[in-house]
């Protein structure tokens, strides 16, 4: 699977609630957030989401628009969502920042995770 975006890309480690509506039922599900970038995320989690379908990332400071940009099978462990985010300013790295993070913008050590966490 490429991902499409042509910005920095910076690991972390964050959890998150994903929402989104399949066939017009309401749904809801933790993601571990992969990636980050400031207009969007790679997002693992347990479930399908359709190229295109609006998504909201639900984070400490509240609910960020979105929409699916690709999505595949992780072997056999669920599923990577890139998500495209639709309110860059409510989003990274200056209105929600991973509680964990390595990358030109993070400053933390790998190790540094489990004193974090």
């Amino acid at each position: 699977m490429v991902f499409g975006s042509v910005s920095p890309h910076v690991q972390c480690l964050d959890m998150l609630n994903l929402e989104w509506q399949p066939n017009d039922d309401q749904a809801s599900e933790p993601v571990m957030m992969l990636e980050v970038w400031d207009t969007g995320a790679i997002l693992h989690g347990g479930s399908a989401i359709p190229v295109g379908a609006p998504v909201i990332l639900v984070v400490d400071n509240g609910k960020v628009p979105g929409h699916v940009v690709e999505c595949g099978k992780d072997n056999d462990f669920g599923f990577l969502v890139e998500v495209g985010i639709d309110a860059p300013e409510r989003w990274y790295p200056g209105a929600h920042s991973p509680a964990w993070q390595l990358g030109p913008q993070g400053d933390s050590e790998v190790s540094d995770f489990a004193h974090t966490a």
